[in-house]
């Protein structure tokens, strides 16, 4: 079978070599990846403009941060030849009944459970896919099969939860011949990240600023024409007098880890390159530990960040893994391994109180999760650090 043709966008300036990788979900070590650079333009999105009237009124900040996952393996259509188009439609039909039987619906709202549970003030969302559906002959008339951020804000609502979306980032979109009801069909998969403000408090809480931004570094698949971006989306937030940026990111995955260091390195010298304290949150697909072969975690280090789980479980550095449950979200036996949902912060400003792994059994048949990754909560104290001495610090997972 022959593989699809990669390529890396990406600038080597300041990347350590000599570092070896480890297998993973990705297909990219399966196929081969081609480096390469090729100067990209920045591509940011407009922000979306918004904020809640009136001035916070807490004491401290709820965070909540998840991958919510597709529910399917879709690096099968990657792996296949591009011009032998049966091949290709097997491989998208098979990923697209895939996605439909793990019920997305269901997912979502046992993602709104979990928020409602930590009783969330701001949620960070990675991979919040939307997948439409148009006839080959009306490629524009699409018609909406899922969307994750719409099931999911109706279910927060259903379930009396009140947030506002702040700001959407979309990054990569691909269309491909997918053969529903008897014919061959389009269907067009995009992928999001998110921010929501919790919008029903007594002194709502303010943002301003929204911007969204996409890496220059990323994967480009030539022969199918299609650009796998990643990026990342923030607010300005100010709760009782304490101003700070709060930041979401995707890193590409550990399987080109020259590539996702390259990510880190713009994001820290791009949205997080600021003299406001900072809450960044995210799958940055980089173990603190290097259990899966990615040395991209000491950059924010460097750059200032403390690792929220490490501050509260200084003993326990291997603790709170975060991901590894089975793409069909279907088999109890495979294990998590390792850490790479983080919430880092970077400021006096900020006192950690808890750190929270989210990992409910949503069923006895799969879906059994709502993800392929554990949310990560988080409770932090916010103003003069000579007022924590006092604060109860949890030391949980």
């Amino acid at each position: 079978m022959k593989a699809l043709r990669l390529e890396t966008r990406l600038n080597h300036s300041d990347i350590p070599h000599g570092i070896g990788r480890s297998p993973r979900r990705s297909f990219l070590l399966r196929v081969g990846a081609v480096l390469a650079v090729a100067a990209m333009s920045w591509l940011p999105l407009a922000g979306q403009a918004g904020a809640v009237p009136g001035i916070g009124g807490k004491k401290s900040l709820n965070v909540y941060f998840s991958n919510a996952y597709i529910g399917a393996n879709i690096d099968r259509v990657l792996e296949v030849d591009p011009g032998d188009m049966q091949q290709v439609i097997q491989a998208t039909t098979l990923s697209y009944q895939e996605i439909v039987q793990s019920e997305p619906p269901k997912r979502m709202a046992a993602l709104a459970a979990a928020i409602i549970d930590r009783d969330a003030d701001v949620v960070g969302l990675a991979e919040i896919y939307s997948l439409q559906v148009a006839e080959m002959a009306s490629p524009t008339q699409l018609t909406t099969i899922f969307d994750f951020l719409d099931l999911l804000t109706q279910s927060l609502a259903a379930r009396g939860g009140h947030y506002q979306v702040a700001v959407v980032s979309t990054e990569s979109a691909v269309t491909l011949p997918v053969y529903l009801e008897g014919r061959v069909k389009l269907a067009r998969l995009v992928d999001h990240e998110a921010i929501l403000v919790r919008s029903d408090l007594h002194q709502p809480l303010r943002y301003d600023n929204a911007q969204t931004g996409h890496f220059e570094n990323h994967i480009v698949l030539p022969e199918a024409g299609i650009d796998l971006l990643r990026g990342w989306c923030s607010i300005d937030m100010n709760v009782r007098g304490e101003r700070f940026r709060l930041l979401c990111s995707h890193l590409e995955t550990e399987a080109v880890p020259q590539l996702q260091y390259a990510q880190a390195r713009e994001l820290l010298a791009g949205p997080a390159d600021t003299t406001l304290p900072v809450l960044l949150m995210g799958d940055f697909n980089t173990d603190p530990l290097g259990r899966d072969g990615s040395f991209t975690y000491p950059l924010f280090g460097q750059a200032g960040f403390a690792d929220t789980w490490n501050v509260l479980n200084p003993h326990d550095p291997a603790g709170g893994l975060t991901w590894g449950h089975d793409a069909l979200l279907a088999d109890p036996s495979v294990k998590f391994d390792r850490r790479i949902d983080l919430i880092l912060y970077r400021g006096a400003r900020f006192a950690p109180a808890s750190l929270v792994v989210v990992n409910p059994k949503i069923g006895t048949t799969a879906p059994l999760w709502f993800s392929d990754h554990a949310g990560v909560s988080s409770v932090f104290h916010l103003g003069n650090p000579t007022s924590f001495k006092n604060v109860p610090v949890v030391h949980n997972r």
